[in-house]
Protein backbone atom coordinates (compact mmCIF):
# COMPACT_ATOMS: atom_id res chain seq x y z
CA UNK A 1 0.00 0.00 0.00
CA UNK A 2 2.85 2.40 0.79
CA UNK A 3 4.46 1.64 -2.57
CA UNK A 4 1.22 2.67 -4.31
CA UNK A 5 1.65 6.20 -2.97
CA UNK A 6 -0.19 6.06 0.34
CA UNK A 7 0.99 8.62 2.89
CA UNK A 8 -0.28 6.52 5.77
CA UNK A 9 -1.87 3.17 6.63
CA UNK A 10 -3.94 2.97 9.82
CA UNK A 11 -5.44 -0.19 11.32
CA UNK A 12 -8.92 0.39 12.78
CA UNK A 13 -10.37 -2.78 14.29
CA UNK A 14 -11.02 -5.14 11.38
CA UNK A 15 -10.51 -2.37 8.83
CA UNK A 16 -7.54 -0.71 7.20
CA UNK A 17 -7.61 3.02 6.45
CA UNK A 18 -5.33 4.01 3.60
CA UNK A 19 -4.55 7.72 3.29
CA UNK A 20 -3.80 8.92 -0.22
CA UNK A 21 -4.83 12.57 -0.30
CA UNK A 22 -6.47 14.53 -3.13
CA UNK A 23 -5.50 11.91 -5.76
CA UNK A 24 -7.73 9.35 -4.04
CA UNK A 25 -10.42 9.43 -6.76
CA UNK A 26 -7.89 8.33 -9.39
CA UNK A 27 -6.47 5.63 -7.14
CA UNK A 28 -9.96 4.44 -6.21
CA UNK A 29 -10.75 3.93 -9.91
CA UNK A 30 -7.47 2.07 -10.44
CA UNK A 31 -8.17 -0.12 -7.40
CA UNK A 32 -11.67 -1.01 -8.55
CA UNK A 33 -10.32 -1.92 -11.99
CA UNK A 34 -7.66 -4.08 -10.33
CA UNK A 35 -10.17 -5.90 -8.13
CA UNK A 36 -12.31 -6.69 -11.17
CA UNK A 37 -9.45 -8.24 -13.13
CA UNK A 38 -6.96 -9.63 -10.58
CA UNK A 39 -6.71 -13.41 -10.21
CA UNK A 40 -6.33 -15.39 -6.99
CA UNK A 41 -7.20 -12.46 -4.72
CA UNK A 42 -9.07 -13.31 -1.55
CA UNK A 43 -11.89 -10.82 -1.21
CA UNK A 44 -15.65 -10.80 -0.94
CA UNK A 45 -17.44 -9.76 -4.15
CA UNK A 46 -19.70 -7.43 -2.21
CA UNK A 47 -16.73 -5.48 -0.81
CA UNK A 48 -17.30 -1.76 -1.24
CA UNK A 49 -14.67 0.89 -1.79
CA UNK A 50 -15.59 4.14 -0.07
CA UNK A 51 -13.47 7.07 -1.18
CA UNK A 52 -13.06 10.25 0.77
CA UNK A 53 -10.61 12.95 -0.15
CA UNK A 54 -8.55 11.65 2.75
CA UNK A 55 -8.98 7.88 2.54
CA UNK A 56 -9.80 4.64 0.79
CA UNK A 57 -11.35 2.39 3.43
CA UNK A 58 -10.97 -1.30 2.59
CA UNK A 59 -12.75 -3.44 5.19
CA UNK A 60 -12.54 -6.88 3.58
CA UNK A 61 -9.20 -7.06 1.77
CA UNK A 62 -6.81 -9.63 3.23
CA UNK A 63 -4.07 -10.39 0.69
CA UNK A 64 -2.31 -9.00 -2.37
CA UNK A 65 -3.81 -5.52 -2.13
CA UNK A 66 -1.84 -3.77 -4.86
CA UNK A 67 -3.81 -0.94 -6.41
CA UNK A 68 -2.28 0.40 -9.58
CA UNK A 69 0.45 2.80 -8.62
CA UNK A 70 0.76 6.31 -9.93
CA UNK A 71 3.63 8.69 -9.62
CA UNK A 72 3.53 11.35 -6.94
CA UNK A 73 3.23 14.88 -8.23
CA UNK A 74 6.39 16.87 -7.65
CA UNK A 75 5.80 19.33 -4.78
CA UNK A 76 5.87 22.91 -5.96
CA UNK A 77 7.79 25.31 -3.82
CA UNK A 78 6.64 28.80 -3.01
CA UNK A 79 8.24 31.50 -5.14
CA UNK A 80 9.12 33.58 -2.08
CA UNK A 81 10.51 32.81 1.34
CA UNK A 82 7.11 33.10 3.00
CA UNK A 83 3.56 32.61 1.71
CA UNK A 84 0.62 33.69 3.86
CA UNK A 85 -2.62 31.71 3.66
CA UNK A 86 -5.72 33.59 4.78
CA UNK A 87 -8.80 32.22 6.49
CA UNK A 88 -11.46 31.10 3.99
CA UNK A 89 -14.12 31.11 6.71
CA UNK A 90 -15.39 33.29 9.51
CA UNK A 91 -15.14 31.26 12.69
CA UNK A 92 -12.70 30.07 15.33
CA UNK A 93 -9.16 29.13 14.30
CA UNK A 94 -7.36 26.22 15.95
CA UNK A 95 -4.06 24.38 15.52
CA UNK A 96 -4.45 21.50 13.11
CA UNK A 97 -3.80 19.09 15.99
CA UNK A 98 -7.20 20.07 17.46
CA UNK A 99 -9.04 18.51 14.50
CA UNK A 100 -11.26 15.64 15.72
CA UNK A 101 -9.86 13.28 13.08
CA UNK A 102 -6.47 11.59 13.45
CA UNK A 103 -5.68 11.77 9.74
CA UNK A 104 -5.77 15.56 9.84
CA UNK A 105 -4.59 16.03 13.42
CA UNK A 106 -1.49 13.91 12.79
CA UNK A 107 -0.78 15.83 9.57
CA UNK A 108 -0.97 12.76 7.33
CA UNK A 109 -2.70 14.89 4.69
CA UNK A 110 -0.50 17.94 5.06
CA UNK A 111 0.07 20.84 7.42
CA UNK A 112 -1.95 23.97 8.07
CA UNK A 113 -4.74 24.96 10.45
CA UNK A 114 -8.34 24.17 11.31
CA UNK A 115 -11.28 26.57 11.47
CA UNK A 116 -14.67 25.92 13.07
CA UNK A 117 -17.14 27.76 10.78
CA UNK A 118 -19.60 30.26 12.21
CA UNK A 119 -21.01 31.41 8.87
CA UNK A 120 -22.23 29.62 5.75
CA UNK A 121 -19.75 30.69 3.06
CA UNK A 122 -16.33 29.21 2.34
CA UNK A 123 -14.11 31.60 0.36
CA UNK A 124 -10.83 31.53 -1.53
CA UNK A 125 -7.92 31.68 0.93
CA UNK A 126 -5.79 33.70 -1.49
CA UNK A 127 -5.57 34.47 -5.21
CA UNK A 128 -5.30 31.28 -7.22
CA UNK A 129 -7.03 28.56 -9.21
CA UNK A 130 -9.58 25.95 -8.20
CA UNK A 131 -7.77 22.67 -8.76
CA UNK A 132 -10.71 20.33 -8.24
CA UNK A 133 -14.10 20.11 -6.61
CA UNK A 134 -14.69 16.73 -5.01
CA UNK A 135 -17.83 15.05 -6.44
CA UNK A 136 -19.50 15.07 -3.01
CA UNK A 137 -18.78 18.82 -2.76
CA UNK A 138 -17.25 18.58 0.72
CA UNK A 139 -13.69 19.42 -0.32
CA UNK A 140 -11.92 21.74 -2.73
CA UNK A 141 -8.38 21.57 -4.04
CA UNK A 142 -6.74 24.94 -4.61
CA UNK A 143 -3.53 26.14 -6.25
CA UNK A 144 -2.22 29.49 -5.05
CA UNK A 145 -0.68 31.90 -7.55
CA UNK A 146 2.61 31.30 -5.70
CA UNK A 147 2.44 27.57 -6.49
CA UNK A 148 1.20 25.97 -3.24
CA UNK A 149 -1.32 23.14 -3.34
CA UNK A 150 -4.06 23.62 -0.73
CA UNK A 151 -7.01 21.55 0.40
CA UNK A 152 -10.12 22.88 2.14
CA UNK A 153 -11.98 19.94 3.71
CA UNK A 154 -15.36 21.10 5.02
CA UNK A 155 -16.37 19.12 8.09
CA UNK A 156 -15.42 15.63 9.24
CA UNK A 157 -16.76 12.51 7.46
CA UNK A 158 -18.92 14.79 5.29
CA UNK A 159 -18.13 12.63 2.26
CA UNK A 160 -20.92 10.36 3.52
CA UNK A 161 -23.50 13.12 2.98
CA UNK A 162 -23.09 12.73 -0.80
CA UNK A 163 -23.25 16.45 -1.46
CA UNK A 164 -26.24 17.28 0.73
CA UNK A 165 -25.75 20.50 2.62
CA UNK A 166 -23.28 21.93 0.08
CA UNK A 167 -23.70 24.34 -2.81
CA UNK A 168 -20.57 24.74 -4.94
CA UNK A 169 -20.20 28.19 -6.50
CA UNK A 170 -17.11 27.56 -8.66
CA UNK A 171 -15.72 24.90 -10.98
CA UNK A 172 -12.39 23.22 -11.58
CA UNK A 173 -9.69 25.34 -13.27
CA UNK A 174 -11.54 28.57 -12.47
CA UNK A 175 -9.35 31.52 -11.51
CA UNK A 176 -10.51 33.18 -8.29
CA UNK A 177 -9.46 36.04 -6.06
CA UNK A 178 -8.87 36.08 -2.33
CA UNK A 179 -12.21 36.20 -0.50
CA UNK A 180 -14.29 35.05 -3.48
CA UNK A 181 -17.05 32.62 -2.38
CA UNK A 182 -16.32 28.99 -3.28
CA UNK A 183 -18.93 26.94 -1.42
CA UNK A 184 -22.10 27.73 0.50
CA UNK A 185 -22.95 25.30 3.28
CA UNK A 186 -26.12 24.55 5.22
CA UNK A 187 -24.60 24.59 8.68
CA UNK A 188 -27.70 23.35 10.50
CA UNK A 189 -27.85 20.27 8.25
CA UNK A 190 -24.14 19.55 8.61
CA UNK A 191 -24.27 19.99 12.38
CA UNK A 192 -27.07 17.42 12.53
CA UNK A 193 -25.61 14.86 10.14
CA UNK A 194 -21.81 15.15 10.44
CA UNK A 195 -19.59 14.39 13.44
CA UNK A 196 -18.06 17.88 13.32
CA UNK A 197 -17.94 21.07 11.27
CA UNK A 198 -14.18 21.33 11.85
CA UNK A 199 -12.66 22.48 8.56
CA UNK A 200 -8.96 21.78 7.96
CA UNK A 201 -7.16 24.15 5.59
CA UNK A 202 -4.03 22.33 4.46
CA UNK A 203 -0.93 22.71 2.37
CA UNK A 204 -0.90 19.19 0.93
CA UNK A 205 2.44 19.14 -0.89
CA UNK A 206 5.50 20.62 0.80
CA UNK A 207 9.20 20.28 0.24
CA UNK A 208 11.51 19.30 3.13
CA UNK A 209 12.60 22.95 3.24
CA UNK A 210 9.07 24.23 3.91
CA UNK A 211 7.23 24.38 7.21
CA UNK A 212 4.03 25.95 8.54
CA UNK A 213 3.68 28.59 11.25
CA UNK A 214 0.23 29.25 12.70
CA UNK A 215 -0.74 32.93 12.62
CA UNK A 216 -4.16 32.86 14.29
CA UNK A 217 -5.98 31.20 17.14
CA UNK A 218 -9.47 32.19 18.20
CA UNK A 219 -11.92 34.31 16.24
CA UNK A 220 -11.07 35.00 12.61
CA UNK A 221 -12.87 36.62 9.71
CA UNK A 222 -12.57 35.80 6.02
CA UNK A 223 -9.26 37.21 4.82
CA UNK A 224 -7.49 37.24 8.19
CA UNK A 225 -4.00 35.66 8.14
CA UNK A 226 -4.37 32.01 9.18
CA UNK A 227 -0.94 30.43 8.68
CA UNK A 228 2.19 30.95 6.66
CA UNK A 229 4.37 28.53 4.73
CA UNK A 230 8.01 29.37 5.31
CA UNK A 231 10.76 28.13 3.02
CA UNK A 232 14.17 27.84 4.65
Amino acid sequence: LKSSGASGVVHKGNGVQVIYGPRVTVIKSNLEDYLETAENVLYQPETSVQADVKQVDEKEETTEQSPASSEQDTPKASEGKTTVIYSPIEGVAHPLSDTPDDVFAQKMMGDGAMVMPETDVICAPTDGTVGFVFPTKHAIGFMTDSGLNLLIHIGIDTVKLEGKGFEVLVEAEQKVQKGQPLVKIERSYLQEHAPSLATPVLCTEMTPQQHVRLLAQGNVKVGDPLFEVIED
